[in-house]
């Protein structure tokens, strides 16, 4: 018997040592193909105006994670480089009203806490993005015809704002003013591209070599010029080819999508074709898929939809693929990370659409499953 415990015994410490490894093995890995999905809304700060969502972009499945109340009309959102700030317009026409939003996002938990919050003294702020250096929240207003653009302090605050005012108008009825409606950066960041839907043009201001919270202002506006594009088109929203050598801009009043080259830092038009042929005088957003070989834009007022276009790499140019209808007044669209599915916020239809995209033909397919919101407007994907 004495014997047969001394073997036993070693053996059973053995088995107990080894049991916690054999666990850590079999846990389940994180899946890589889980992404946060944030989508803002036009409602009042007593609602949900953010809300988050898991979704998995290889099967298309997604969850609610959280909702956040506090602020109005989030209809445009953006984040810092690692993702612990998400910076949201609160988009009213009136300038007294108007605001910018910053909060503090938990990954861990996936809620957000609004901690900042300045007036914008403009109306109608739309679109926004932060600067290379990641100190500056620029900001386009559509009221206010102007850009907008906030110091942020270390911990990623807004500070109080400078202000770009653009003057003129245009041909068309909407045009009675100038309209800023979108911010970007050229791919080499060396310089900062404000599209005027009253102006039919871009304002383009060269960006100053500095490093974050210096004293250097960031861009030079003495410097600054117009790429212009058709009178009565209404340019609204961009979009880079990844090569960087070609941008996109839909445009709202004439459905015309311009193609720009950019070499040698020099932005030019080079063509452009009618994207609205209904010509309902709404489109809206523009994005390309990571491959360079697709590009979607998104059409209001009349036959929402989105209209599909293959892309010659080499070219730029466009080909009509096809159309897409849509729920009512798609605004904002996304398209996954591995570009599977497109999720577009149709706001008079209070939803969220998910489409399965075809990599070959660039065909979206309706899933049929959609997520539900009061007026969604907009839609980005967030790491885990």
């Amino acid at each position: 018997m004495n014997s047969l415990i001394k073997i036993l015994v070693p053996a059973l410490a053995m088995a107990a040592c080894t049991n916690p490894v054999s666990q850590t093995q079999t846990q389940t890995a994180p899946d890589e193909n889980e992404f946060y999905l944030l989508l803002g809304s036009y409602n009042t700060p007593d609602q949900e105006t953010i809300q988050l969502y898991s979704f998995n972009q290889e099967n298309g499945s997604f969850s609610k994670v959280s909702g956040t109340k506090g602020v109005a009309n989030p209809t445009f959102l953006c984040t810092n480089a690692d993702e612990t700030v998400v910076y949201s317009v609160g988009e009213y026409d009136e300038p007294e009203k108007a605001n910018m939003n910053a909060l503090h996002f938990n990954k861990e938990n996936g809620t957000l806490e609004l901690f900042s919050t300045k007036s914008n003294n403009a109306g109608a702020p739309c679109n926004i993005i932060l600067n290379p250096e990641g100190d500056y929240l620029l900001c386009a207003n559509y009221w206010g015809g102007s850009m907008t653009y906030y110091p942020l302090a270390e911990d990623g605050s807004l500070q109080n704002p400078s202000e770009i005012k653009y003057e003129g108008s245009g041909p068309h009825a909407n045009q009675t003013q100038p309209h800023a409606h979108a911010v970007n950066f050229t791919p080499d960041n060396k310089y900062v591209l404000v599209n005027d839907l009253g102006l039919d043009c871009i304002h383009v201001y060269p960006l100053n070599q500095r490093t974050a919270h210096d004293s250097i202002p960031f861009f030079d506006e003495q410097k600054g010029y117009d790429v212009h594009v058709d009178k009565g088109a209404g340019p609204r929203h961009l979009c880079w080819a990844p090569s960087g050598k070609f941008a996109y801009v839909i445009s709202e009043l004439s459905g015309q999508i311009f193609t720009l080259s950019y070499e040698n830092e020099k932005l030019e038009v080079v063509s452009s074709l009618v994207a609205d042929t209904i010509q309902g005088g709404g489109s809206a957003d523009i994005h390309i898929t990571k491959d360079g070989k697709f590009l979607y834009a998104s059409h209001r007022l009349k036959g929402d939809g989105i209209s599909i276009f293959s892309v010659n790499e080499a070219t730029g140019e466009l080909t009509r693929v096809a159309y897409q209808l849509t729920g009512i007044h798609p605004r904002n669209f996304a398209l996954t990370p591995n570009d599977k599915y497109l999720l577009v916020a149709c706001r008079d239809t209070n939803e969220v659409q998910v489409f399965e995209r075809n990599p070959e033909s660039g065909i979206l397919t309706d899933t049929g499953t959609k997520i539900e919101m009061t007026k969604p407007m907009f839609v980005k994907f967030l790491s885990r």
